[in-house]
C-alpha cells in the first residue's frame, strides 16, 4: 500500500469517527425524564439569601419565564415619574405615554390600571396581582426591594400587596 493510500484510509476513518462522535447523544445536559429548572424556586432562593433580581412573567398564566441577579447601580431610575415619586413600589405602564402607578404603605391596595408593564419595588417587598381575562392572577413570587418584575405583554393591574 502507497503512503498516500494509507493516509487517505487513515482520514476516511478520522472523518467518520469525528462524525459519529458529533452525532451521538451526550449525557450533559440532555438526561431523559429530567425535570426543567423550577425558576420560581430558584428566583425566591436567591432573593432569601439577598440577591436583587430583575423577573420576567408570563402575562397570561404568572409563570416565571426568566430571572437574572441585578446590582444596585441598576436599579436607580434616570428620572422621577409621574405618580411615583416618592413612593417604594411602582407600576409603569407597558406603553409610553401611559401613566404609572405608585403605592406605599402595607397590606393591599385594589384596582384596575391598564396596559401595566414593569413593577419596580424601590424600597418593600411586593408583587403584583393582574388580569389576563381569566380571573386575577397573583404573582408567585415577591419582588424584593430594588428588583423587578417583567411581563410578556400589557398587564391589566387588579392588586398590589406590600409587606
Amino acid at each position: 500500500m502507497s503512503l498516500m493510500n494509507w493516509l487517505k484510509r487513515i482520514s476516511a476513518v478520522g472523518a467518520v469517527a469525528l462524525l459519529v462522535g458529533l452525532l451521538a447523544p451526550t449525557a450533559a445536559h440532555a438526561e431523559v425524564g429530567q425535570d426543567a429548572p423550577n425558576l420560581e424556586a430558584e428566583a425566591s432562593t436567591l432573593q432569601e439569601q439577598g440577591a436583587i433580581l430583575s423577573i420576567h412573567l408570563d402575562v397570561d398564566t404568572g409563570e416565571v419565564l426568566s430571572y437574572q441577579e441585578i446590582s444596585e447601580e441598576t436599579i436607580q431610575p434616570s428620572a422621577a415619574q409621574v405618580g411615583c415619586s416618592g413612593t417604594p413600589v411602582c407600576w409603569y405602564g407597558y406603553y409610553a405615554p401611559v401613566q404609572p402607578y405608585g403605592f406605599s404603605g402595607s397590606g393591599s391596595t385594589y384596582g384596575t390600571w391598564t396596559q401595566r408593564g414593569t413593577f419596580y419595588s424601590y424600597g418593600s417587598s411586593a408583587r403584583p396581582c393582574w388580569d389576563p381575562g381569566s380571573g386575577t392572577i397573583c404573582s408567585s413570587v415577591w419582588v424584593s426591594a430594588g428588583g423587578n418584575i417583567s411581563f410578556s405583554g400589557p398587564a391589566l393591574g387588579k392588586r398590589v400587596d406590600i409587606a
